[in-house]
């Protein structure tokens, strides 16, 4: 595939990005967690039909509860009493010899409300317990598609028919969750598993989306000869600097952070960012793998010298850009200059450019790597 002039191939990273990324690393595990969401439940909690679904004393046929004494804790007649539950599917009330009522409602609309105004609530208190303006209490319990709602003359009479409708007890509460320990051992290793997969895959896909071959049928020159027009790098008007590296082959380039050293009156301090792309040449593959390495940089200077102190995260950037400028005394052929800005810009295309330029004119092939470890694509 073919590269542009600043040696990015478009097509890999938008692969890259929009399915490596996009579609592989997130949106597949999302599908699969909505798929578990719904069969199983989360982690924590069951699926949406558990958490709605209604126990056999809810159960409808032709228009009636099929049990409805059971339901509502009966103790005198059932009635229907769709007629006044407006939208209810079915709906069943029953009034007992101590006075209390209890009635329950399904339907599409909602059944909560339906029961308060055909009972004439007048308050209701957030863990549900109601009054009517008769004088009535009890309890209203709602949920999205039903309702039950148990009164009595007084709180005492309440209390013993909720005790006697056990239903209630059940609805206002929590379902119990639905995923087994076993299938939550399955959820954590799968996502364990996912964790490590990625883990591997990542660093050798963004090598992969960043590398760029040479020229078709250029041939490669030896290693020593690309070592040396990477440092002839050096002599040129660049951006960067090469020199070799701390470990043996290796060379480094470094970005021309200042012209010019900063000084304070005394001492100079200070904190910039700054960017060293390492470059290791492996003449079996004719391949230079490249590890950006974004520094923090502490610094102090004055005339007895200057102090370098490295933070650094590696890896791979695509692009970066940075712009800024500086004020205070600068040393300049030997002499202290006051100036009123020092401006620097760092563009990562204009550093790794040359470099791949390079790369590629010599017959190799430039891989940019997350780690020098091969085994995670180094």
């Amino acid at each position: 595939m073919a590269a542009d002039a600043g040696g990015v191939n478009g097509g890999r990273i938008a692969a890259f990005y929009l399915g490596y990324m996009g579609l592989f690393m997130l949106a597949l595990p999302a599908l699969l967690l909505l798929l578990y969401q719904q069969q199983v439940g989360s982690l924590d909690s069951p699926p949406q039909a558990a958490a709605t679904a209604h126990g056999p004393e809810w159960a409808v046929s032709g228009g009636r509860f099929t049990d409805a004494a059971r339901l509502l804790g009966a103790a005198g007649p059932v009635v229907d009493a769709r007629v006044v539950v407006p939208g209810a599917t079915a709906a069943a009330a029953a009034v007992n010899p101590d006075g209390s009522l209890a009635a329950a409602a399904v339907g599409p609309g909602d059944m909560g409300a339906a029961l308060a105004a055909n009972y004439r609530v007048s308050e209701t208190a957030p863990d549900g317990h109601v009054k009517t303006i008769e004088g009535m209490q009890g309890r209203l319990f709602a949920e999205p598609g039903r309702a039950l709602i148990v009164l009595g003359m007084d709180k005492g009479t309440a209390d013993a028919r909720l005790a006697a409708v056990a239903t209630l007890t059940r609805a206002n509460q929590p379902p119990p969750e639905t995923a087994t320990p076993a299938q939550r051992g399955f959820a954590f290793a799968f996502l364990g598993g996912w964790v490590l997969l990625q883990a591997f895959l990542f660093p050798r896909m963004a090598s992969w989306a960043a590398a760029v071959p040479p020229p078709a049928g250029r041939p490669p020159v030896p290693a020593a000869e690309l070592e040396r027009r990477l440092m002839a790098l050096a002599a040129l008007d660049q951006p960067f600097t090469v020199a070799r590296g701390a470990e043996p082959g290796d060379l480094q380039a470094d970005w021309k952070y200042y012209d010019a050293k900063w000084l304070d009156l005394l001492k100079a301090h200070g904190r910039k960012d700054t960017h060293r792309i390492v470059l290791r040449l492996d003449p079996g593959t004719r391949t230079v793998r490249a590890q950006d390495r974004h520094a923090t940089l502490h610094w102090g200077a004055g005339v007895d010298g200057a102090r370098l102190d490295w933070k650094v995260d590696r890896g791979i950037r695509f692009l970066d850009y940075q712009a800024g400028r500086e004020i205070g005394l600068f040393v300049e052929d030997g002499e202290v200059k006051l100036k009123a800005g020092h401006q620097w810009r760092f563009d990562l295309h204009d550093m790794k450019q040359p470099l791949i330029r390079v790369v590629r004119d010599a017959g190799w092939t430039w891989r940019p790597v997350v780690t020098f470890v091969k085994a995670f694509g180094g």
